[in-house]
């Protein structure tokens, strides 16, 4: 969704999670009316970057469960770290 509030500049809008309710990034802005490619280019852009950093979430929280950093969560929920590992 490309939005322009007057005078402000053009927004690029994308929505990262469809499967929930208006979770909108802004993905670009641009001082003059973008092109379709520029358009194009800046949610290529949006939705990978989510997608890097969903990956590096990821080994995070699976160092930090490598680390014993998450027991103390693991034990208030009643579950093993090791079931969730795997």
């Amino acid at each position: 969704m490309v939005i322009r509030a007057y005078p402000k500049p053009w927004h690029v809008f994308v929505d990262t999670s469809p499967d929930t309710d208006a979770d909108f990034e802004v993905a670009a802005t641009f001082d003059v009316e973008p092109t379709q490619e520029d358009v194009n280019y800046a949610i290529v852009e949006c939705l990978e970057g989510s997608e890097r950093e969903d990956e590096l979430v990821a080994q995070q929280m699976q160092a930090a469960l490598e680390a014993g950093q998450l027991n103390r969560v693991s034990d208030m929920l009643g579950i093993s770290p090791a079931s969730i590992a795997e």
